[in-house]
């Protein structure tokens, strides 16, 4: 849902101008959001080409800060860091991924995880029993 309504967010400069062109066209009325600064500069100046450029820059400037933080929030906070994994896992380099072969272990690791083993006990004094 709430990819959804990033993508809501991020098109949604091209509903408002689709919408103001729509109605501009059918009730001859300018007045609409998308318009605001070409008619403020054509009142104030007489040439309204500036509002224009600025509205494109402000839309252009809007779409692309959601993208980014579209993008930031599915690879660092959707689904608990998994797409993060996924995107380390493709782009990172070949020698990061050591995977022993059947879960092989060390003989001095293996001594030193029974040894552990042999050592603890609970909060009640129980202890584990350790076979090999």
């Amino acid at each position: 849902m709430i990819i959804c309504y990033g993508l809501a967010i991020t098109f949604d400069w091209a509903i408002l101008l689709l919408e103001s062109i729509l109605f501009g066209f059918l009730t001859d009325d300018w007045r609409k959001d998308s318009f605001k600064l070409y008619n403020y500069f054509e009142k104030r100046e007489g040439y309204g080409a500036i509002g224009v450029f600025l509205t494109v820059f402000i839309y252009l400037a809007l779409k692309c800060l959601c993208c980014i933080f579209m993008y930031l929030y599915i690879i660092h906070v959707h689904m608990n860091g998994r797409l993060i994994d996924n995107y380390s896992r493709i782009t990172g380099p070949d020698n990061i991924f050591f995977i022993p072969y059947d879960t092989e272990v060390s003989e001095k690791y293996l001594k030193w995880v029974i040894f552990k083993a042999r050592q603890y006990k609970s909060l009640a004094e129980e202890k584990k029993k350790v076979a090999i």
